[in-house]
């Protein structure tokens, strides 16, 4: 049994009234996908990816289906450009700080707001906070997100790899029955996506979860980390790692760490300038003593108090894989592969089942 407890984190102003975040979700049907270099385009829907949109828009068929990743291995020896125009509020051109958070590309992209290049990113599992402050332009603004081909830049970065370090990192690529791509190991990406035994090649890239705009005056919490540690016999201690964007025209906050469930609460007064320069900064060492007899402890599933119980009938039986040589005079014809159930050799048949959730769409 899990025990839940809702950890908050609160900024709270100490010299003036401050105007919380406010978020523009830039999800949904409003985007375009193009390839630079073939005549594919059409509407997209975010989050998503490059396959799903290229089905949708009656350029490809599902590829999950027959031999879909060999005769779609064209799509991931693309570029391809996402992009969408976005018409603002009043309210955002008042804000002291706005801001683009990325929660998740996949692939090698370039963004670029309002034809200004703000970022380059490589990593699939990260997220990123870019400053639009200045600029934004009254009316229509424009965003681009242009990504490279994964399956060509892993593969430029595995031969500056060997070039740099007369080296080859293994492995280079799969199994030729996998029909998979090469250099895998160069990509910060999901990496069944260049294949793997039996789940298919289709190295997608896009913008897989959301994206918004965020705008304020005065901070806005990036991220927050608790790392929770025993602290002698009778506490634990939660030590917290904090982002904040912030603007520079303020001097104190408060924050306010609380454990509601049990009653506990803890303020602190920071000022930002001694941890670093707006417009992001980092807080460290904000640590708080819980009790140990204020909580209950979390275990793994069935090591804690019984909540339900079910009752099954079972058979009892030996089961043997049998995998000697078929002829120990000429090993070249190989090796059996036969289940002997209670010592008796029976003929075993099955599938395997390829999972719909390789492409977002499915």
């Amino acid at each position: 049994m899990s025990h839940k407890i809702f950890y908050w984190l609160l900024l709270l102003s100490t010299n003036f009234v401050s105007s919380i975040p406010f978020k523009i979700d830039l999800g949904g049907i409003h985007w375009n996908f193009y390839s630079p270099k073939l005549n594919v385009s059409g509407s997209a829907i975010v989050p998503g990816d490059i396959y799903a949109d290229l089905e949708a828009n009656n350029f490809i068929k599902n590829p999950l289906f027959g031999q879909g990743d060999k005769i779609y291995g064209w799509v991931g020896q693309q570029d391809w450009i996402y992009e969408r125009t976005i018409l603002l509020p009043q309210e955002v051109y008042k804000a002291n700080n706005v801001l683009l958070k990325i929660h998740g590309l996949n692939g090698f992209s370039s963004i670029y707001f309002n034809d200004y290049h703000v970022a380059n990113l490589d990593n699939q599992f990260l997220s990123h906070s870019i400053n639009l402050t200045s600029l934004l332009v009254k009316g229509m603004n424009f965003l681009r997100i242009s990504f490279k081909s994964n399956v060509k830049e892993a593969k430029m970065r595995s031969d500056v790899y060997e070039l740099l370090n007369n080296h080859v990192l293994p492995p280079e690529c799969p199994p030729e029955a996998y029909n998979g791509q090469c250099h895998v190991n160069f990509l910060r990406s999901m990496q069944a996506s260049f294949a793997w035994d039996w789940g298919p090649s289709m190295p997608f890239v896009g913008i897989w979860r959301p994206i918004e705009i965020i705008y304020f005056d005065h901070i806005s919490i990036e991220n927050f980390s608790p790392l929770i540690e025993p602290y002698e016999k009778t506490h634990f201690l939660i030590k917290n790692i904090i982002s904040i964007y912030c603007y520079s025209n303020f001097q104190n906050f408060k924050i306010e760490l609380s454990l509601d469930e049990i009653g506990l609460t803890k303020y602190l007064n920071f000022c930002p300038s001694n941890y670093g320069k707006c417009p992001k900064i980092k807080l460290e060492n904000l640590d708080i003593l819980v009790p140990r007899k204020k909580i209950k402890l979390w275990w793994p599933n069935g090591y804690d108090t019984l909540l339900d119980s079910i009752k099954k009938r079972i058979a009892f039986r030996s089961i043997y894989l049998n995998q000697s040589f078929v002829s120990e005079l000429d090993y070249d014809k190989g090796r059996l592969f036969q289940f002997e159930v209670n010592d008796i050799p029976v003929f075993l048949k099955g599938s395997f089942n390829i999972l719909k959730k390789v492409l977002l769409i499915y």
